[in-house]
């Protein structure tokens, strides 16, 4: 939904995808058209769209509730707070969403359709990434810091209310992505280095990893070549896809320069997939049972012991998957980095749900009727 046509107006109109027949539908208007914005499933199966900006009416401080099941859109009760262009939106394990954006912060209670203040970021940041971690805290890496980018990256912690300075990156970098992988930790990828103008320059083809456990930055194996503005999308094998974006700089030995319009891509592969300690998952709820047509959000909680305590955590990337007991294509599950663990009955019957981090996998099953 949403971006801009071809005459520089702001597109008001949005449509649905349906992988079953491969086909597009319109699907209502947006409240106000607008571009650079956020889109957030939430847990009970609205998207939350927030900010973004406007050739006509500038930037766009207000936020709207998109309702799949009248297929209309409806502004929030109320607004949003901060510059609300390049902002991040993030869904917390409470079911709020955390927005951040240059120094200020504030969260969306889908409750009562309102934001609040959720304190001052530790230092400025824009065009950064946000990643829910497993421990349920929020790592904001990288982006643009008062027109120069930024190597530093910071925590949001949601029991605390609070952001914390969290290591450095081994590159400064704008326009990358951060992908959270099934062994808990984020890797970091492209991006620019902000030394342009706009500030966008090289793209280093240097990867690093993120690791929760120490709060630190270590380099990984290089991108075939460096781009920005790209896509990265957890795959269900544990891979991560890196496709499309542009690029400034490349290797021009091995591999060779790619074309242009950077119409390659690339996998990247971690040696294990399992989190260090994790020594089980389970499922929860343990039974529910669905009519066709509506969905249930589960979620994966792992168990961890490391030889001295045992502790539990809800695991943010796992992945998911559905296989019929009785029935034909009785559910399916997301396994989206923005939405996890949701199911949606088709047909009815009886369908197994499992979550696998790595080698460790946990199930229970759902009855659609």
């Amino acid at each position: 939904m949403g971006g801009l046509g071809d005459n520089g107006a702001p597109v008001g109109t949005a449509e649905l995808y349906d992988p079953n027949t491969g086909t597009f539908t319109a699907t209502g208007n947006t409240y106000s058209g607008r571009y650079l914005h956020t889109a957030t499933l939430l847990n009970d199966g609205t998207v939350l769209i927030a900010g973004g900006a406007s050739p006509t009416n500038g930037l766009l401080a207000n936020a709207e509730i998109y309702n799949p099941a009248t297929g209309t859109f409806a502004p929030t009760a109320g607004s949003m707070n901060v510059n609300p262009i390049y902002n991040t939106a993030t869904l917390l394990n409470n079911g709020t969403v955390l927005v951040t954006e240059t120094t200020t912060a504030e969260l969306y209670d889908p409750a009562t359709g309102t934001f609040t203040s959720a304190g001052n970021m530790s230092f400025g940041q824009d065009r950064h990434t946000a990643t829910l971690l497993n421990n349920g805290k929020v790592l904001l890496a990288g982006g643009e810091g008062f027109s120069a980018s930024v190597s530093g990256a910071q925590l949001y912690d949601p029991a605390a209310g609070t952001f914390t300075a969290t290591g450095s990156l081994n590159s400064s970098r704008i326009n990358h992505t951060a992908t959270l992988l099934n062994n808990g930790m984020v890797l970091i990828a492209g991006g620019s280095d902000g030394s342009g103008n706009p500030p966008l320059g090289p793209a280093p083809e240097d990867a690093e990893l993120y690791d929760p456990a120490n709060g630190i930055f270590i380099l990984s194996a290089p991108l075939d070549y460096g781009r920005y503005g790209h896509t990265a999308t957890l795959l269900q094998s544990g891979t991560v896809l890196m496709a499309g974006g542009n690029f400034d700089n490349y290797s021009t030995t091995t591999p060779p320069p790619p074309p242009p319009n950077m119409a390659i891509a690339e996998l990247y592969q971690l040696g294990t997939l399992t989190p260090p300690n994790l020594v089980s998952i389970a499922v929860t709820p343990a039974t529910a049972t669905l009519s066709v047509g509506s969905t249930q959000h589960y979620i994966a909680q792992g168990t961890f012991n490391n030889g001295v305590t045992s502790y539990t955590q809800q695991l943010a990337s796992v992945t998911w998957s559905s296989t019929d007991v009785s029935g034909t294509n009785v559910a399916q599950i997301t396994n989206d980095a923005t939405n996890h663990g949701l199911a949606l009955g088709l047909s009815t019957g009886t369908a197994t749900v499992t979550a696998c981090a790595g080698s460790i996998c946990g199930s229970t099953t759902v009855t659609v009727q």
